[in-house]
């Protein structure tokens, strides 16, 4: 059958709809605030800013309805209308300079993006075989590493050639693409599950209860990420260290070496096998790239070894659990589990560069509060760890007493 083999026509077309998907969105995000703070708009840089977290904000209001929707209504008609809205959204950023609507877009492309994501994930493990769940969303997630490692630069090269206005027109064409391709793929004609069934909602619709574990040890992985986003340049401009861009290229390429390799193993030996190991590497990838500074002649090494690492660790890691939050409650629950999954993100990724800002403002010197929100993100870290270690306790002491309970039967 068509849904045994992994690479299946209609995984293949919902993997090439997320680099689509995903390219719009990052093209978006590295001009959007170029765009508004420049003469075509004319907006302070907090005005600006303000408008660029709008996506995250709304992104994180929607995120749980959108897990409640992906599991009881047609996850392809959920899709095409989110694409929809994200079309909308880019296409609205170009055609009017007016605060208002730039605002509407704004909102618009949040809600689209929060749902397609949700929905993506949620499909596409329609058509994975369980026994490759974790190598499945291993490569799914690869659109995600090539969008990032691409579409920003590519963003620029078109704001420089053509104006930044057309950055959001050739983003909507892409989301266009989305939509085109997502004709050929068919909504599996099973039977309705009990979830779709049922009629009242309750909080385990709204958040997947179970795998809140998983999700707060996830979401610092996405801390990090906001740490490292925010403030890289920033630190390597204190360092006096140049091309600290290279940073993001080295890490994308690493993580597109490991994601694969990493959802296999997750597969034949389980979640944990990778994720201590990549939690390790990714602590000790915020405590070197702390003390770069100290590598005197070496500091440029000692960030590009810390991206490597902090690739091999995060690239592990994260794909496992999210299969993990899958697995936990079932195909039928995975749109709940990848919006709880999700908004561990959203809420990490958001609240990282604010803590940051308060420490760095609050340091004697720029440079000591980028070295304590390293520190801080390692010790974060380490204490979503040892909870991890926890939660592998109680999963197998829970194991155990079933075994125990069927043997005395």
């Amino acid at each position: 059958m068509e849904k045994e083999r992994l690479w299946n026509p209609q995984y293949v077309a919902l993997m090439t709809a997320n680099i689509f998907a995903s390219c719009g969105f990052y093209m978006v995000n590295t001009m959007l605030v170029s765009y508004l703070t420049g003469n075509e708009v004319g907006l302070s840089s907090e005005a600006a800013g303000i408008i660029a977290g709008m996506f995250s904000i709304t992104a994180l209001i929607s995120r749980p309805f959108c897990g409640i929707m992906a599991d009881r209504f047609n996850k392809v008609w959920m899709l095409r209308a989110a694409t929809l809205f994200m079309v909308a959204g880019a296409f609205g950023y170009g055609l009017s300079k007016a605060l208002p609507f730039i605002v509407f877009a704004r909102i618009l492309h949040g809600i689209g993006f929060a749902i397609n994501s949700t929905t993506l994930i949620s499909l596409v493990t329609q058509y994975v075989p369980q026994n490759k769940l974790g190598e499945g969303l291993g490569y799914f997630g690869l659109a995600n590493v090539i969008a990032s490692a691409t579409a920003p630069g590519f963003g620029v090269m078109v704001a420089e050639l053509m104006g930044t206005g057309k950055v959001f027109w050739i983003a909507g064409i892409m989301c266009v693409g989305e939509i085109l391709l997502l004709i050929v793929v068919k909504y599996p004609g099973a039977k309705r599950t009990a979830v779709q069934k049922a009629a009242s909602i309750g909080i385990k619709d709204i958040i997947a209860v179970e795998v809140l574990g998983y999700t707060c040890v996830s979401s610092m992985f996405s801390f990090s990420n906001g740490i490292v986003t925010s403030y890289l340049v920033l630190y390597g401009r204190e360092l006096g260290i140049g091309n600290i861009s290279l940073y993001f290229t080295i890490n994308a390429l690493a993580m597109f070496l490991v994601r694969p390799v990493s959802g296999k193993l997750m597969d034949k030996k389980g979640m944990y096998i990778v994720a201590f190991p990549g939690m390790a590497l990714t602590i000790v990838s915020m405590l070197l790239l702390a003390s770069a500074g100290r590598f005197t002649g070496g500091a440029f090494a000692a960030v590009m070894v810390s991206s490597v690492l902090k690739a091999l660790g995060q690239g592990a890691a994260q794909p496992s659990l999210q299969a993990a939050c899958i697995k936990k409650v079932g195909k039928e629950r995975s749109g709940s589990a990848t919006s709880t999954y999700y908004l561990g993100g959203d809420i990490g990724q958001g609240l990282a560069p604010m803590i940051a800002g308060v420490i760095v403002g609050s340091a004697l010197t720029p440079l000591k509060g980028y070295i304590v929100s390293f520190n801080m993100t390692a010790v974060l870290l380490a204490l979503a760890m040892i909870g991890l270690v926890f939660i592998y306790r109680k999963e197998k002491m829970a194991k155990r007493f079933s075994e125990a309970s069927k043997d005395a039967a």
